[in-house]
């Protein structure tokens, strides 16, 4: 069997003040009149036979009232090793598993439907990753470096922008965090990469309580523990288009307008390319690159090109015991 997962489990603080703990950025109307969530969920599930979404349980009790799935629960964060290791006991050791973040804008829907089939193919004892072909240098990105028959040699850091330019001339390719893998071939590379994480799993599999298991296990993502160590990841490249709707300023390309409004309605006298979001009308004059984003508590203005930092901004409020993200 074919099981889809997709990956919700994350907080999206880059979109704060829209994005918060009851309603993070997979649960917000970005670019469309559908969550995020429910774009996920309508583009994959043609390629899959069953459905799932990985988060935590306080995030399930709302996405129940907007999608129609079954859930994996995490008792609590642990990062995505942990999160991807607990949906793999949960099926039997033949069934194949396409993991998919819940926050990218994939267009369109039959090329990545066409894209996951061949990958399900090639997913007999390999991890199959997706490769993206960039559109430019980014550095937001992690890389492929690939080869011959479909073979990932190595997976890159985010790089700066020198080595980003080397990478697209070398036709490395974007990592979209989607792969497809068996079952039996996921829970070898926990015990062979992760032996530590592998034997909680297998306490949990066994009936020992997840409650106390779980937040035992080690917090590392997928790619730390499992990716860049497995010598048996191949690729398939995308032929569809893929942005990973990091921050505010991703959003320009999907919106129209010298001045992109996610919503409400926006006067200006000599203005343009802001990113604006209110409830009511925000007039401006002479400003030029700003992400204006007006909720009912929180009024965030910031360069456009700074609004990866929105970010650091919700964890140094952290520190202080103020968290602006309630």
């Amino acid at each position: 069997m074919i099981k889809g997962i997709i990956l919700a489990g994350g907080t999206g603080t880059r979109f704060w003040p829209l994005s918060r703990p009851d309603k993070p950025k997979q649960l917000l109307p970005l670019i469309s009149d559908k969550t995020l969530l429910e774009q996920t969920i309508t583009r994959l599930q043609p390629a899959v036979d069953n459905m799932y979404i990985s988060t935590n349980p306080n995030l399930a009790q709302i996405m129940k009232n907007i999608v129609n799935t079954e859930f994996i629960l995490e008792p609590e964060k642990r990062d995505t090793a942990a999160a991807i290791g607990l949906c793999a006991i949960n099926f039997e050791a033949d069934d194949i598993l396409v993991f998919i973040p819940s926050d990218a804008h994939v267009y369109p829907d039959e090329e990545f439907q066409k894209t996951i089939k061949q990958a399900i193919n090639l997913a007999d004892s390999d991890i199959v990753v997706i490769g993206i072909p960039p559109a430019n240098p980014a550095t937001a990105y992690g890389y492929l470096e690939v080869g011959q028959e479909n073979k990932v040699i190595s997976f890159k850091e985010k790089p700066d922008k020198e080595t980003a330019v080397e990478y697209v001339k070398k036709d490395y390719l974007w990592n979209a965090g989607i792969f497809v893998v068996k079952v039996s071939t996921l829970l070898s590379l926990f015990k062979e990469h992760a032996q530590n994480i592998y034997d909680d799993l297998l306490k949990i599999k066994q009936g020992q309580p997840i409650e106390k298991i779980y937040p035992l296990i080690e917090k590392i993502s997928f790619d730390y523990a499992i990716m860049e160590k497995a010598k048996n990841v191949k690729y398939v490249k995308a032929t569809f288009s893929w942005s990973d709707l990091g921050s505010f300023d991703t959003l320009e390309e999907f919106i129209q307008g010298e001045n992109k409004i996610i919503n409400g309605e926006l006067l200006h006298i000599n203005s343009k390319g802001n990113i604006v979001h209110s409830n009511k009308k925000i007039a401006l004059i002479d400003c030029q690159d700003l992400a204006i984003i007006d909720t009912d508590d929180v009024l965030l203005v910031c360069p456009k090109k700074s609004s990866q930092k929105i970010k650091d901004l919700v964890k140094e409020y952290c520190k202080e015991g103020t968290s602006p993200s309630s």
